[in-house]
């Protein structure tokens, strides 16, 4: 999408370039409810509602999907992907009760949400969603009269209508499995957009699988898939506001623009101050580009949200390990019977940056097993002291941990932590030259330490900066 223009989504497909305009929303209406889809919030009677995190993600999959079953094993396989392990069982009554008490609603006499027994839920308010169009308050009478004479004299109709609930489902049962299976995700987006070329949410998706992908194993095909995708959601949706962080995610590990990349960033929360996605890509950008201060700033935002995945918890425990707030990340990454690998991941490296070696090594122990190690490798960690055994594990690690083709990047940081300081330095040139995008964080990551002198190393740091520095 050209940079200079402006698009609104109307019952036209419209670019109006005159006006600064922010996009406008699609409200759907039941009784004194109003869910709005961009602003992603819920008020009643013009009154905002507190209501956010996993109880908003629900009211949003079942209010635009009215009349039809959403099934439990779909919503929590959509809130709390690849966390087969956590009890999503509770969390997910949890979130259903707390909305159910922003709605006023009751399970024995739902006037909004249907419960299906042993299945799921259904959306049985008043069958409005009308999705009247709401614009911006910052819009003048004036304005909003251009806009319309602009419409109907300048443009011809070409309506934009909503996916039906068919197609809803598949997005549904689509995203469900989008992380475990993505090049299957993939494909089935692939047909979805065939018939429903502006459904918002599944071209997002479909742009953030393409560029996981690139970022997961870089390429220059993956590239310009990546590219490709983003481009075209941009150009069917007309720009959604969820598209504004992957735009600027694009535009700094891809395109290597860290000012425009930041900007991106401002204006997307600047709008929406809640957008998690927004705020944690400018902290990892903040970050990396020496500006840790305001980097914590958003940390500490991030971690006031309502409700934490284990994802999102490892993410954010990175980020405090970076600035050396081990204790902190310990704290945030201790969770139960925690399924994320990441997470783990997370959790014995805080625990062993905090001096707490056998905790460490207990966390590590499980992580062996998560993978699948032999008896022996298992017994090598657990029958030596607490320190040798932690040091046997990130051996072990260094070539066990399961890591997609190429991610030189990740597999340099497990080998230097290892010890394994000539191997790590191969992997690092390698990373380089296949143009890893994980190369934006080599200022700030420690386990890079014992390299920092190689004049091999400060070759590869100085060309990066010089990419990565604002």
């Amino acid at each position: 999408m050209p940079k200079d223009k402006n698009w609104i989504r109307t019952g036209f497909a419209v670019q109006i370039s005159p006006l600064n305009l922010h996009e406008i929303s699609v409200i759907h209406r039941s009784g004194p409810f109003a869910f709005d889809t961009e602003a992603q919030s819920l008020t009643r009677g013009g009154a905002r509602v507190a209501l956010s995190g996993k109880p908003l993600a629900i009211l949003e999959l079942l209010i635009t999907t009215p009349g039809k079953l959403v099934t439990r094993a779909d919503l929590k396989g959509q809130l709390w992907p690849n966390c087969e392990r956590i009890d999503t069982e509770r969390r997910l009554n949890t979130a259903m009760r707390a909305l159910r008490e922003a709605l006023e609603d009751t399970a024995e006499s739902p006037r909004f949400i249907e419960t299906v027994r042993g299945r799921g839920y259904r959306w049985v308010g008043a069958p409005l969603p009308d999705k009247q169009q709401s614009w911006h308050r910052s819009l003048t009478v004036a304005a909003r009269l251009m806009c319309a004479l602009l419409i109907s004299a300048s443009f011809s109709p070409s309506p934009i209508s909503p996916p039906t609930p068919a197609q809803g489902d598949r997005f549904i049962a689509i995203a469900a499995r989008a992380w475990r299976a993505p090049a299957d995700a993939s494909n089935q987006l692939d047909t979805l957009l065939r018939e429903r070329p502006n459904f918002t949410a599944a071209q997002t998706l479909r742009a953030r699988l393409a560029i996981k992908e690139w970022r997961s194993a870089p390429s220059h095909s993956r590239l310009n898939h990546a590219r490709a995708a983003l481009a075209e959601a941009y150009s069917s949706t007309g720009g959604s506001s969820d598209l504004a962080p992957l735009h600027a995610e694009f535009a700094l590990l891809a395109d290597r623009d860290w000012r425009g990349a930041e900007r991106t960033y401002l204006t997307s929360i600047a709008r929406e101050p809640g957008n998690f996605e927004a705020r944690r890509g400018l902290a990892w950008l903040l970050l990396n580009s020496g500006r840790q201060g305001a980097a914590l700033s958003h940390v500490q935002t991030l971690l006031a949200a309502s409700e934490l995945d284990e994802a999102k918890r490892a993410d954010i425990g990175w980020m405090l390990l970076r600035m050396g707030r081990n204790e902190q990340a310990t704290s945030l990454c201790d969770v139960d019977d925690a399924h994320e690998l990441n997470l783990l991941t997370c959790r014995h490296t805080a625990l062993a940056r905090t001096g707490r070696i056998a905790a460490a090594r207990d966390v590590s122990l499980g992580l062996m097993r998560r993978l699948a190690a032999s008896p022996g490798d298992i017994a090598r960690v657990r029958g030596v002291g607490a320190r040798a055994g932690y040091r046997h594990f990130l051996v072990w690690r260094a070539s066990h941990f399961p890591l997609g083709k190429g991610q030189w990047f990740q597999r340099a940081q497990l080998k230097a932590e290892a010890g394994e300081l000539q191997a790590a330095m191969d992997d690092l040139e390698r990373s380089y030259a296949e143009n890893d995008p994980s190369l934006f964080k080599l200022s700030t990551t420690p386990e890079f330490e014992p390299l920092r002198a190689w004049p091999r190393f400060r070759t590869i740091e100085r060309a990066v900066s010089a990419h990565f520095r604002a």
